[in-house]
């Protein structure tokens, strides 16, 4: 009977070894820094759905009707056989209806004269208050409809939307500060206020941060070496929180809301009402 000895001398290339994984290891750090990690369902919160078919299940039709309906970061696949698929799909979150609204009321205020008082408000102590749930927070069919009803809506009015943006949620105390301080100083707070939620929406910037503010406060000739240290005075932080009290006092529970001659109006899609009652002033 016939030995046949084999030698693998692994040892051998153990240093090219060595180096391969520092190189691997070096490019996986570079990517994490300049990427970032992508986490999924199980770290972000979300929905998994699963669909099981009589037949096999279309895949490829759900994805595109995903991708064609502004969920492209969800995820299908495959799920024990070709009849059962599982649909991941991240936290929903929607644009602000101010961000419709504005155009709107911008037009009512140019056709009938109107002066406006904008009061910003601290939106999350009022939906704390009332107990109502934040847009990330609530139910993903809700969030679902008002995906599309928001969709419909920036198509129509022709005004673009970033249906998931970069920046949300975000704190926009700053901004509602800011704003504040804007109308103290003469500023033409309605394209200020567009600028801010364009930002968010459209631009996928961050007002939270300092820099923005001023960027977006020097676009529309709010140019002031302190616009950061007087949007954190007492005296602006102070009419925040009178402009909060005052809408819960009225019944705001959300934005944007109106209120013309004592009677609310909530919601860009009540706009026609506002209108109405406008005209039989």
């Amino acid at each position: 009977m016939k030995t046949i000895n084999i030698n693998f001398e692994f040892m051998k290339w153990h240093k090219h070894a060595v180096y391969a994984s520092i190189i691997i290891i070096f490019v996986s750090l570079i990517s994490i820094f300049t990427k970032g990690l992508n986490y999924g369902v199980d770290f972000n919160g979300g929905t998994i759905i699963e669909i099981s078919f009589q037949d096999d299940a279309p895949i490829e039709e759900i994805r595109g009707y995903l991708q064609e309906n502004d969920y492209e970061k969800s995820s299908v696949q495959f799920f024990g056989s070709k009849k059962d698929i599982l649909i991941r799909m991240p936290n929903i979150v929607s644009a602000n209806e101010s961000t419709l609204s504005n155009n709107l009321i911008a037009e009512l205020k140019n056709k009938y004269d109107l002066k406006i008082n904008w009061k910003p408000s601290d939106l999350m102590e009022i939906f704390a208050v009332h107990g109502d749930a934040a847009v990330k927070d609530r139910t993903q069919p809700v969030q679902l409809n008002r995906l599309t009803e928001l969709k419909r809506w920036s198509k129509f009015l022709n005004i673009p939307l970033t249906l998931q943006p970069k920046f949300f949620p975000v704190d926009p105390s700053l901004s509602h500060r800011t704003i504040i301080l804007a109308q103290k100083s003469n500023i033409n707070v309605e394209n200020l206020i567009f600028s801010f939620q364009k930002a968010v929406w459209a631009d996928e910037k961050d007002i939270s941060d300092e820099n923005t503010i001023i960027e977006i406060c020097k676009n529309n000739n709010f140019d002031s070496n302190s616009i950061i240290e007087d949007s954190n005075s007492e005296n602006i932080i102070s009419e925040y929180k009178n402009n909060t009290e005052e809408a819960l006092s009225k019944n705001v529970w959300g934005s944007p809301t109106f209120i013309y001659n004592n009677e609310l109006f909530w919601g860009q899609d009540r706009i026609d009402f506002l209108e109405r009652a406008i005209q039989n002033n």
